[in-house]
């Protein structure tokens, strides 16, 4: 009796749409997704700030980006390196790869606030 109850419980809460079951490949996609879009969220920032700067600041910002961007492929190869071997790496890799670029974004908004 309880086994078949629980079975209709189970039913009725995946039918509804009560549980949202993803797979991790679906998870990683998500992750890869979400990353991408905060990456362009990123490169709009910067091209407004080199529209404003002037010809001292440019190239600091240049370089600046270059050893932020290595900086962030560096440290989300970290991060999925303590899951390697499982398949929530590239979800780790993509979840920290978008955590810096949104930190990154906001500094540099702040950043841009200054130029006006």
């Amino acid at each position: 009796m309880y086994q078949s109850s629980w079975t209709i419980c189970a039913v009725l809460l995946i039918t509804t749409g009560a549980v949202h079951a993803e797979s991790q490949l679906e998870r990683n996609v998500t992750a890869s997704d979400a990353a991408h879009r905060a990456d362009k969220e990123l490169d709009k920032v910067y091209l407004t700030l080199l529209r404003k700067g002037d010809a001292r600041s440019t190239p600091q910002l240049e370089r600046g980006r270059e050893r932020w961007l290595e900086y962030r492929l560096k440290a989300s190869a970290l991060e999925e390196a303590e899951y390697e071997g499982g398949s929530i790496a590239p979800e780790m890799y993509w979840r920290c790869y978008e955590r810096l670029t949104r930190e990154r974004t906001a500094r540099l908004m702040i950043l841009l606030k200054t130029y006006r």
